[in-house]
């Protein structure tokens, strides 16, 4: 799974989530004790989607679809 990631590609457990990776760009930030604007550089970070299945198992809900995106 690491070095799919590390390569750029997109992982799916079925049933269970989806990872990819995101590409941030610079910006930037405050630190909220200072109020002082610190750079943030550009960063890849991991990001999960939870799958339906799952998403409704722990929610105890009955299988849906929704429009929503």
């Amino acid at each position: 799974m690491i070095a799919a990631l590390e390569k750029g590609e997109r992982i799916e457990v079925r049933g269970f989530g989806s990872f990819d990776i995101r590409h941030m760009k610079a910006r930037q930030a405050r630190n909220p004790k200072t109020v002082a604007a610190v750079p943030v550089e550009s960063h890849a970070s991991i990001h999960f989607k939870l799958g339906l299945e799952m998403g409704n198992r722990v929610n105890n809900t009955k299988y849906r679809i929704t429009d929503s995106c």
